[in-house]
């Protein structure tokens, strides 16, 4: 994910083009402060809709875990590993540190068996 401040984006306005074409998140900050993402429209962000793309888009290039991208998603991580089961993304490579964020996150998870 890049970031990019608004200051840079008035020297250089064509950054946000630059980077979107390449598929990349980028968080605008104003004076280091981040004020917004832009997310690049792409057939996944047709077909998944904002929230589940961008959960998807974190994810993958590792920046979030599994559960915290289901919650983005507003989706239980069975829903979400459904959701992204067509990108063939591996989901049990962790970020050094983040396995036992991601436990804790099971534990919170409302249980959808039954429903």
């Amino acid at each position: 994910m890049k970031t990019a401040d608004t200051a840079d984006l008035v020297d250089d306005p064509k950054l946000i083009a630059k980077y979107s074409k390449r598929g990349e998140n980028i968080v605008i900050t104003d004076r280091g402060r981040p004020v917004a993402i832009l997310i690049p429209f792409d057939d996944s962000l047709g077909q998944l809709g904002v929230k589940v793309d961008l959960a998807l888009k974190l994810f993958s290039d590792k920046t979030i875990g599994l559960s915290k991208a289901a919650k983005i998603a507003n989706m239980s991580i069975e829903q979400f590993l459904g959701a992204i089961k067509p990108f063939e993304l591996e989901v049990c490579d962790f970020p050094e540190g983040e396995l036992l964020d991601e436990l804790k996150g099971l534990d919170s998870e409302p249980s959808t068996k039954g429903n």
